[in-house]
This record gives structure tokens, sequence and C-alpha cells, in this order.
């Protein structure tokens, strides 16, 4: 699958089809480049996340903390829109009723 993805065919089919015309040798090389650039930066990224884990871990104590971190991050983006959400129903004038009004008007 990983070779279809790179291969010459795939490129110059993926490009005939968004430009309908033929393709140079140097765009299919840059292309290629392209392609390969992204796949070596993801490849990177997640060694570089294993990695930050290991270190993580090795903290004496409380070990690997990011999960918990971010699931407080979320806890307190919800209360936040909680209160937010309190705030305007609070701020929101109350209706008056028809006879209440009656009586204002006369």
């Amino acid at each position: 699958v990983q070779k279809q993805l790179l291969g010459k065919k795939f490129i110059k089919k993926e490009f005939e089809t968004r430009t309908k015309s033929k393709i140079s040798k140097k765009e299919k090389l840059k292309i290629r480049k392209n392609l390969l650039e992204k796949k070596l930066a993801g490849e990177a990224a997640a060694k570089q996340e294993k990695k930050d884990k290991k270190k993580r871990e090795k903290t004496v104590i409380v070990k690997d903390i990011k999960p918990l971190v971010d699931d407080l991050l979320d806890i307190e983006e919800e209360i936040k829109k909680d209160d937010d959400l309190r705030k305007t129903k609070k701020d929101k004038k109350k209706k008056l009723s028809k006879s209440t009004l009656k009586v204002l008007y006369l």
C-alpha cells in the first residue's frame, strides 16, 4: 500500500485528475518529495511523543500525568461554559404576564 502511495502512477493520476493536463517531471519530483516529507514528519512526531512519554514516566512519584492534565483542562472548559450559560439565563429579563402589562399601560 505504501509503495502505491509513493508510486509514479499514483502521483501522475492524482495530479492529472486535479488539472486534467500532463505533469512535468519536475512537478512529479516535487510532489513525491512533499509526500515523503509529510511521511517523515509524521514519523518523527510520533517518535518524539513516544520519547516524551518515556521521559514523563520516569518521574518518581506520579509517572505520566499528561492525560490527567488534558482531562482537567477539558473539565475546566466545560465548567466555564456552564457558568456562562447560567449567567446569560440570569441576565435575561423575565417576561411579564399579559395582565401585568395591561395594568402598566393603563
